[in-house]
């Protein structure tokens, strides 16, 4: 059984990556574990609608701003379709420069791989994690790495993949 370090991320999207650096800069020795055998999906065309609070962190972990502009979210209206009312938010009113922004997918974790490239964080790509196991002590990781099974030992596991893989 290999010992990990403090932390294995299982899933190196936009969430486990994020989290990957923030333990990083937090002094914690951390492993990522990613199934895509290159990477995390830096082509992937689809756009996310991140929070102000997103952005915070982004800039924390220093990959914002990212190198396709996002769109801001200046305003949100709230409508019952045929019904009573309407709540709006707006961006000058909270006091923030944006609600939130729309982003490219891509791009976003274009910009953190780049920012883990540069971290501490050990990144163990075509990595699929299979189970999850702990006791008060560590955890355990079945991990299947292109085809051998193997199994990885941290003090505490972070699944951020969706997790409909494992068998927890």
């Amino acid at each position: 059984m290999n010992e990990h370090g403090d932390i294995i991320v299982v899933g190196g999207g936009p969430v486990g990556s994020a989290l990957a650096l923030g333990l990083d800069k937090a002094g914690f020795t951390v492993t990522l574990l990613e199934a895509r055998a290159g990477g995390g999906a830096e082509d992937d065309a689809r756009t996310l609608a991140l929070s102000h609070g997103s952005r915070l962190i982004l800039e924390r972990l220093g990959v914002w701003p990212l190198p396709v502009a996002p769109t801001p979210i200046l305003e949100i209206r709230v409508t019952q379709r045929a019904g009573f009312g309407c709540v709006e938010l707006t961006a000058a009113e909270s006091g923030v420069p944006a609600l939130g922004y729309v982003v490219e997918y891509g791009a976003l974790q274009r910009a953190l791989t780049a920012a883990l490239a540069n971290s501490r964080v050990r990144i163990e790509t075509a990595s699929t994690a299979l189970a999850v196991e702990g006791d008060a002590q560590a955890v355990t990781v079945t991990v299947d790495q292109a085809g051998t099974t193997s199994r990885l030992r941290a003090r505490l596991a972070a699944v951020a993949d969706g997790g409909a893989s494992l068998k927890l």
